[in-house]
């Protein structure tokens, strides 16, 4: 009974000594990846970077000075103009629907809304010159719910560019090429609105609104007779490709905030492999911010590292950069296009005839030129896009992004 008693106690002291060592390694393991996090943490603090999602709430604006608030005001027409716009569209879809038919349904509901809400235009309009555009803020302490508030806005800002689309198509039917290009510089406008909004949901948002306000740039510079006043303000628009790359940067801060506050409210957050998955979320960020550095080229399909949470987040922030170089490319062709137009149209012309920066003709993907097609009556300007591959100026099929006329 003494040796078994003996026994039992040397038994205890051994597990109990085991279960130290591993308390004591665990602990120093997780030391050392709080210390790497904080190492990655430090500089931002020090730079002012928002490192949660608190640190994103933004100053209050009067609500007259907030576009988000005054077009609160229009969400009745705006509707409105969405439902007749579904339902316009919907009756010709066929397998044979051309963009003849899409264009003239939705110039048909423009005209429509015109007549019932002859005053939305000019505001929205007038809600894109506005200085801010915040969304309520409220709920910013929790990352679910800012995520749904910036995805599902009260008046959403793809239906306000729709409508000042359609208007668009209204004015160039008319023979209002000016008014028209107001329309598109407007919708420029409030693509910067959305892309200063946090997380990179909205530069995704942001850059779907720029491409359809190039789009009907690109009618409006193709109809021939827009005012050189108004052609010079869009083409400093489309310039600022400094605003784009801020933006993108931006989106990446408010997305590293966001995901620490998500890891902050997970379980065993403080544990040494979330730690460690924190610190691998943190460098894949970083990975981009170097990406969107250079003038050129695209991100790797996938991060170097196994970590679970930069492998799942590495999709999100590709599309994010790839948004960047779709912004790029559109807008070094509208541009291309402009100073080919005021060049004569010349359709044996190069890019060395052409009084543009070296900068505006290289494609922002492959770093080669970009492309360039006139034959009889029409223009391709493009870029090769994310496949690095000349697919001949497949621009509506999306395979490469361009502008055609």
């Amino acid at each position: 009974m003494i040796r078994l008693k003996k026994l039992f106690k040397r038994t205890a002291i051994s597990l109990l000594l085991v279960i130290s060592v591993m308390i004591l390694i665990v602990a120093f393991a997780t030391w050392r990846a709080a210390r790497e996090v904080e190492a990655r943490l430090a500089p931002l603090r020090e730079s002012g970077k928002p490192i949660s999602i608190q640190d994103l709430k933004p100053s209050p604006v009067p609500a007259a000075q907030n576009a988000a608030k005054v077009v609160q005001h229009y969400d009745d027409p705006l509707r409105k103009f969405d439902r007749l716009s579904a339902e316009a569209i919907a009756q010709i879809e066929t397998e044979t629907e051309t963009e003849t038919q899409r264009n003239a349904a939705t110039i048909r509901v423009a005209k429509s809304v015109a007549q019932e809400f002859p005053e939305l235009n000019d505001a929205l309009r007038a809600a894109s010159e506005l200085p801010a555009y915040q969304l309520d803020s409220n709920d910013l302490g929790e990352p679910s719910a800012m995520a749904d508030q910036l995805i599902n806005p009260k008046v959403s800002p793809r239906t306000i560019v729709r409508a000042l689309y359609a208007h668009g198509l209204m004015s160039l039917a008319a023979g209002d090429t000016d008014e028209a290009l107001r329309d598109a510089i407007a919708i420029l406008n409030w693509s910067q609105h959305v892309a200063r909004q946090p997380l990179l949901v909205s530069h995704l948002i942001a850059t779907a609104c720029y491409a359809q306000g190039i789009e009907l740039a690109a009618k409006c510079l193709d109809a021939g007779d827009a005012s050189p006043a108004l052609r010079t303000a869009f083409l400093a628009i489309c310039a600022d490709e400094s605003s784009m790359r801020a933006n993108f940067a931006d989106s990446l801060d408010s997305e590293r905030a966001f995901g620490i506050s998500s890891f902050d409210s997970l379980p065993f957050s403080r544990f040494q492999w979330m730690l460690g998955e924190l610190a691998l979320y943190l460098d894949a960020i970083h990975d981009f911010e170097s990406f969107a550095d250079a003038p050129t080229g695209i991100a790797p399909e996938g991060p170097t590292t196994s970590s679970t949470f930069a492998g799942l987040i590495w999709p999100s922030l590709q599309q994010g950069f790839l948004a960047l170089r779709r912004q790029q490319a559109l807008s070094r062709a509208i541009r291309i296009l402009a100073a080919w137009q005021a060049a004569g149209s010349d359709r044996g012309a190069t890019f060395a005839d052409l009084d543009l920066p070296d900068s505006v003709v290289i494609d922002p993907y492959t770093g080669l030129p970009m492309k360039m097609q006139v034959a009889a009556d029409t223009i391709t300007l493009y870029s090769v896009g994310k496949d690095m591959l000349d697919d001949g100026g497949s621009i509506a099929e999306g395979l490469d992004i361009g502008i055609a006329l």
